[in-house]
């Protein structure tokens, strides 16, 4: 966050959850000679820009990956890099898009105008071979091959031995489901990967609760110490939707003085929001207006319906049931920001600096494409 004048070279990466090279601003950065492969969500990551400084420079190259992924996240621009003579290949077959553009649009627009799009030729890359055949048109671009097995702790021959006694297991990353839940099951053992908790004041908590729950077992106990930091505490779930229709829903049991708020993020820097909600003093606000009256020291059922993808309409539908009553159903709310297309985060938090404490429970995200 923030480098600057950094020179990166002659790294091999690969298999990251993000881009194998995250660009979070800076200036007068070099990236060169490495090679970034696979990684899950896209290859390279670009996020907050520090314009009209440049940001870095990127040459010689090899990006290598496969299947739908992505090559960059949106925040690969134009305007704070300068790229050329990389090699980039996706062995699915599929054309890679720079910025959207093909590479001869994005060569025309400055960017990568001695680069190709073609297989550079490495020894077995299925299984991590990534040693480059003497024919790899890499070679023609000035990449110089380096050896990664030279990475690591370096020194004498016994401190060497000793760091290769430490072993670790492989990666497994957790399935692709149509269904993330929250349990009381769940509640009871750690928290999923899939889940992030945020409490950075003296006195804020977020602990796991047997004081109540909608149906006499766990819940989240989410405690606002009243000191201003933004939205903490919060509880984030990130689901990464991209396309599709989804359906979100909880239960909330806000208590006398306490706020709730609730909000579909994309994943950029400057996010784009979605549907967004809060509960405050008894009153229900979403899309910039008050809805309508909710209990508080009762327990509500949430429901949250919209789409994201091709299939945003820039709407989404809510329906509201107290415990023991009828539902309330507002439709064709507006998403907070009209060009909202991705569910990356969804947000649970604490958005005033008043003092108090809601319950939280059954997550639940179902989506379809």
């Amino acid at each position: 966050e923030g480098s600057s004048d950094i020179t990166v070279e002659n790294n091999l990466t690969y298999d990251t959850r993000d881009g194998g090279l995250l660009l979070h601003f800076g200036k007068n950065n070099l990236i060169r000679n490495n090679i970034f492969a696979y990684g899950r969500k896209q290859q390279l990551r670009g996020a907050k820009e520090e314009p009209p400084s440049l940001a870095l420079t990127f040459s010689h190259n090899i990006v290598y990956w496969d299947g739908n992924t992505a090559l960059e996240d949106g925040k690969w621009k134009a305007s704070n890099i300068a790229s050329d003579g990389n090699l980039y290949w996706n062995a699915s077959g599929a054309v890679p898009k720079f910025q959207g553009k093909t590479l001869a649009e994005w060569q025309a627009a400055g960017q990568d105008k001695q680069s190709l799009v073609a297989d550079p030729h490495f020894a077995d890359p299925a299984n991590r071979d990534f040693r480059l055949g003497t024919d790899s048109p890499a070679l023609g671009l000035g990449f110089v091959p380096f050896d990664p097995s030279q990475a690591g702790v370096y020194g004498s021959p016994e401190w060497v031995a000793r760091a290769n006694e430490v072993s670790y297991p492989p990666v497994e990353y957790p399935p692709v489901t149509s269904s993330l839940r929250n349990y009381r099951e769940t509640l009871q053992g750690p928290l999923s990967t899939n889940y992030v908790v945020i409490a950075q004041n003296k006195d804020d908590s977020i602990a796991i609760s047997d004081e109540r729950g909608p149906d006499g077992g766990k819940s989240l106990k989410v405690v606002n110490g009243g000191a201003h930091h933004n939205i903490s505490p919060c509880f984030i779930l990130r689901p990464f939707v991209r396309e599709g229709v989804e359906t979100i829903s909880f239960d909330l049991f806000v208590e006398p003085g306490a706020a709730f708020g609730f909000e579909c993020r994309d994943n950029a820097v400057a996010y784009l929001l979605g549907p967004e909600l809060s509960v405050k003093d008894g009153k229900l606000t979403a899309s910039g207006k008050m809805l309508g009256a909710v209990p508080t020291g009762k327990w509500l059922h949430f429901e949250v319906r919209s789409s994201v993808g091709s299939r945003v309409n820039g709407t989404w539908d809510l329906s509201v049931t107290p415990a023991g009553g009828e539902a309330l159903q507002f439709t064709g709310l507006k998403n907070k920001s009209p060009a909202w297309k991705a569910l990356d985060w969804v947000v649970c938090s604490s958005p005033d600096d008043v003092k108090g404490t809601y319950y939280f429970a059954n997550l639940e995200l179902k989506w379809r494409p």
